[in-house]
């Protein structure tokens, strides 16, 4: 297994509460973590329908045999339980009694914030950030051979690493791609759209996603969206919000200020990983990605995504925004916030040569969220960093995680 480094946030949550809910998408390695983490604990999947039957049938007695070190995996699809489990971790107060996870973000926070509010800690897991990926050695792997040659595409093709995304299992066994993709997306519509989310559309929904995948880092507009999908604006918006509770998709949300009236309000939409953007736009290799007429738009998902996922394996917040004017004059992808106040800035190019123009709008924009040169600056897609210039920052996706816990910034 490939290390992941939300496993010390999910320690530290152990150590203070007495329940961790654990949510993410489907296959982002949530279950091997969990066993390879706690391999003394009792691990329960609920996918296992005699044992779901035995929970709902009386969750009390179910309970009283597994009071302590469980996981209860897929637990949403027992909302019996949460009741009870109160009960159970309120007898004792006890910090790291259970831990409860699942993939549909949903549904099971639902149920953790209706019986569980005060003493569950939430954890979301993501796909692989480009940090684990570089860090992985082919004796992580369940396949070295087969895996290590994606691991290494990765490591000397950016575009690869965009085109590949982080679900792990694609890197533990090596699994083509393409193939990959086409089955997580048949398993996600079957089994969570349809069963756990109850769409009945399927084959709409399915079109959709690719709607969506078209729009990557781009303003969402719902009436379009609707348009292009043949369903009305409720519809588009109850299935953006089932995207984004399953962690496929995410919203970032334009920066506001009332000093500024001409600021757009729209989110722009990103996808958690660009592996299944890039499936869902019907690209298969980094030549067609190259080729790719919103290739910009792609790359800025990549790393708005990778500084997503890197705060989420921080135990963080995503405190971010990005800022645009109405008339698109002045544009910055991400602006990083401490509470109300702008605290760092930064442009995403997807060219790999440098070119002084960079920084047009990061200055200004900078200067005018009154945002220090030290903290702001470009990622781009070439390999030089500048850091400590008077411009600004260059630097590169490999140096997000700096970003994230501000060593970066000196």
């Amino acid at each position: 297994m490939i290390p992941r480094d939300i496993s010390r946030a999910i320690r530290e949550a152990l150590e203070e509460y007495p329940v961790v809910s654990l949510t993410g998408a489907r296959q982002t390695g949530k279950s091997t973590l969990l066993r390879s983490m706690l391999p003394d604990w009792t691990y329960l999947s609920f996918e296992d329908p005699d044992l779901r039957a035995l929970a709902r049938d009386d969750p009390r007695d179910f309970l009283a045999r597994h009071a302590r070190h469980v996981i209860l995996d897929e637990a949403q699809r027992v909302p019996e339980l949460f009741s009870y489990l109160q009960t159970v971790v309120d007898q004792t107060g006890d910090a790291g009694q259970f831990v409860v996870s699942g993939s549909q973000n949903y549904l099971l926070l639902e149920q953790v914030s209706q019986s569980l509010a005060g003493r569950v800690a939430l954890v979301t897991m993501a796909p692989l950030t480009r940090a684990e990926l570089l860090a992985a050695r082919p004796g992580d792997l369940s396949a070295p051979e087969k895996g290590a040659r994606l691991l290494d595409a990765v490591r000397n093709d950016r575009w690869a690493w965009v085109l590949y995304g982080g679900y792990p299992r694609l890197y533990d066994y090596g699994v083509h791609p393409a193939r990959y993709f086409a089955d997580y997306v048949r398993t996600y519509v079957d089994r969570d759209v349809r069963e756990e989310l109850r769409v009945l559309k399927l084959a709409e929904f399915e079109r959709f996603m690719g709607l969506c995948a078209a729009r990557a880092g781009e303003l969402i507009n719902y009436s379009a969206l609707a348009s292009d999908a043949g369903v009305d604006v409720k519809t588009a918006k109850s299935w953006i919000s089932a995207l984004s509770a399953s962690n496929i998709l995410f919203e970032l949300r334009p920066y506001s200020s009332n000093a500024n009236a001409r600021l757009v309000k729209s989110p722009k939409l990103y996808f958690m990983d660009t592996g299944l953007l890039c499936h869902l736009l019907g690209i298969d290799d980094t030549e067609a990605l190259a080729a790719y007429a919103k290739r910009g738009n792609v790359f800025e998902n990549a790393v708005i995504a990778e500084y997503a996922k890197c705060v989420q394996s921080s135990r963080g917040r995503l405190h971010a925004s990005f800022y645009r004017t109405s008339g698109r004059d002045e544009e910055i992808d991400l602006v990083i916030e401490r509470g109300l106040t702008p605290f760092a800035a930064f442009e995403v190019k997807s060219s790999a040569t440098y070119n002084s123009k960079f920084f047009k709008n990061v200055s200004s924009v900078g200067e005018a969220l009154d945002i220090p040169p030290e903290r702001r600056g470009v990622i781009y897609n070439g390999d030089q960093v500048m850091v400590g210039g008077t411009r600004g920052l260059l630097i590169t996706p490999d140096q997000i995680p700096g970003v994230v816990d501000e060593s970066i910034f000196g």
